[in-house]
């Protein structure tokens, strides 16, 4: 049996134990393994397992993740192999879950994609969607048992220690904790009306009201969130049904949650490998595509110099009727095109309340920003903010203007 800590201490014997679990390596002897660390974001150690026979070391990456992902690794990416990379272990133990995977090999990072490696992206999220399409109790019976819209409540959880809980139960909850008169209370903004069609997002649309009381605190954010745009994050998150309404109506599928391009690997050999599956959950598939064209739009946020909506390889439009027109290939009159183009705008209005807005709560916690400093920082230019220290605002206020303004256009077409 593997012991996950005989891996981690680089112990040659347990790595043999490991490679001679694949009946094609003909039982390998590792002789020594060195590491390294990966400065990305989430991707752990890189091992360099050196075998008797052989000149040269070969390489596994390994990562500590959360239960969700290390659950998907060991039950369905099995399934998903053009997918994803292979996965030689999996320890779930909550969010000390451990993982030892491939390397998958990035020949084409996203700077260098022309529109033929988009639509390749965009047929395979239509593969990835298509398998589990209308397929939820599949999904809960292999320990998927969180959707999308519990994903925020829950994600710190272990998926098999979650207990059942109904929609109302989360409502409720919020709407015990609301203690009136409380200063900067967040659930104050959210009627009762709105915790209670909101279900399990209702902690999550609390969060995000509170980054929206954060943001009026400091009279919005000129040129990204100004008045226009504030009123009308108040009025959906005082009703969000218009905006839950049409994606309640669509299927249900495997989600992967943050499609972005920064976790897309792509080969020289044709390979595409989707990594990163901490955000899996089950939902509509529109949100993972509003996810992807709204990462894909955020990858000049560290790249300032790259392409701007006005010279993307591939329109936002094109994206959209490229996946569509692969869903309907796969899922012939199992898909309904008509009734998933028209949720297209609910779900982008949904990805912004659950994961800008909480995101701009807690930025706006971390920093305790004054109003004075804050309006004296948005009179700066971009290139003057980035040299007195604000390279994040400065990369995130063009960025984030161009969400709002997708945001607002979605907005008023439910």
């Amino acid at each position: 049996m593997l012991r996950v800590n005989e891996l981690k201490d680089r112990d040659p014997r347990a790595w043999s134990r490991l490679l001679a679990q694949d009946p094609d390596t003909k039982g390998p002897i590792v002789t020594a393994v060195e590491q390294e660390s990966i400065s990305a974001p989430r991707l752990g150690t890189r091992y360099f397992l050196s075998l008797a026979g052989h000149p040269e070391p070969i390489t596994l990456l390994a990562k500590k993740t959360n239960a969700a992902e290390a659950l998907f690794y060991r039950d369905i990416s099995p399934h998903l192999e053009s997918f994803t990379p292979n996965c030689w272990f999996s320890y779930i133990e909550g969010n000390n879950s451990w993982i030892v995977l491939d390397e998958a090999y990035d020949d084409w990072p996203p700077e260098k994609w022309t529109a033929t490696e988009v639509e390749g992206i965009l047929e395979r999220m239509s593969l990835l969607h298509a398998s589990y399409w209308d397929r939820e109790q599949d999904l809960i019976k292999v320990g998927i048992s969180f959707n999308l819209e519990q994903r925020a409540a829950n994600a710190e959880s272990e998926p098999s220690k979650r207990p059942e809980k109904s929609h109302e139960d989360d409502a409720q909850l919020v709407m015990n904790d609301r203690r009136i008169g409380s200063k900067g209370e967040p659930g104050l903004l959210l009627s009762e009306h709105a915790l209670r069609v909101s279900g399990h997002l209702a902690p999550v649309f609390t969060s995000a009201a509170s980054g929206l009381e954060a943001l009026r605190s400091v009279g919005g954010w000129p040129g990204v969130l100004e008045e226009q745009e504030l009123s009308a994050l108040a009025d959906l998150l005082d009703d969000p049904l218009p905006m839950l309404f049409p994606l309640r109506q669509l299927p249900k599928t495997l989600l992967h949650g943050d499609p972005s391009p920064k976790y897309w690997r792509l080969s020289m050999f044709g390979d595409y490998r989707l990594v990163n599956w901490e955000n899996i959950s089950i939902g509509p598939a529109v949100y993972d595509l509003v996810a992807f064209i709204d990462r894909f739009d955020g990858f000049s946020i560290t790249n300032s110099d790259w392409r701007r909506p006005d010279n993307w390889p591939i329109s936002e439009e094109t994206m959209e009727d490229s996946y569509i027109l692969a869903m309907g290939r796969e899922l012939g009159a199992r898909f309904n095109a008509t009734t998933f183009r028209q949720a297209i705008p609910a779900a982008r209005c949904l990805y912004v309340l659950t994961n800008w807005l909480p995101m701009i709560d807690t930025w706006f916690r971390q920093t305790s920003i004054d109003r004075e400093i804050w309006l004296k920082q948005n009179q700066m230019s971009d290139d003057k903010l980035a040299a007195e220290g604000f390279e994040e605002i400065a990369y995130l206020k063009p960025y984030l203007s161009r969400v709002f303004n997708r945001w607002m256009m979605a907005y008023r077409s439910l």
